[in-house]
């Protein structure tokens, strides 16, 4: 069944089912109705969950604040678009289709270079916790650098021409931790 409320700037939680849709105050600038209807979801990979997830659908009224999704099964709210899967801890930001699912996948680590350090980190479900970044240099500690636009880490700092050994970890915002080692070089 396809529920409809009628939402206004004033603001307010609609339940439907097990689901709880909390929008605040002047979330929409004029009254608007909101449609909201369970559907089955495909689940993307690397991610776990029940198949389930809601939409959520206000007309043409634009959204101004984000809204808030409860529902009583364990999991990361994500919002399901066309051909990705956009991680929302907060809750929502546009009309969609959203789900609470679970990042399974540890996010990725390529080395780009044998003579310094220079790796890049992906991870295409919840993204990268940059919080979370360490590298070690022969068992030191050092403070790399690292660009959430391109997901390059990278450190160069004058190095001795001896054998080096690096160590990066990193986890994304699920918590998933991937660590490499290798030797470089320079």
């Amino acid at each position: 069944p396809l529920l409809f409320k009628k939402l206004s700037p004033a603001g307010g939680s609609i339940r439907y089912k097990d689901w709880i849709v909390s929008f605040p105050e002047y979330s929409v600038p004029e009254s608007t109705w909101i449609f909201i209807k369970e559907v089955a979801i495909e689940i993307p990979p690397g991610l776990s969950g029940s198949g389930n997830g809601i939409v959520i659908i206000g007309g043409s009224m634009p959204l101004l604040k984000k809204f808030k999704i409860v529902h009583g099964e364990n999991g990361d709210l994500y919002r399901i678009g066309k051909m990705r899967v956009i991680y929302s801890k907060d809750g929502g930001s546009n009309w969609g289709t959203y789900a609470f699912l679970e990042d399974t996948t540890l996010p990725t680590i390529k080395v780009m270079s044998k003579k310094k350090v220079l790796a890049r980190v992906i991870d295409n479900q919840s993204g990268i916790d940059a919080r979370s970044l360490e590298v070690f240099i022969d068992n030191q500690w050092i403070p790399a650098s690292y660009d959430p636009d391109n997901g390059v880490i990278s450190f160069n700092k004058g190095l001795s021409p001896k054998r080096h050994k690096i160590e990066i970890s990193i986890r994304d915002n699920a918590g998933n931790k991937r660590q490499v080692n290798y030797t470089i070089r320079p």
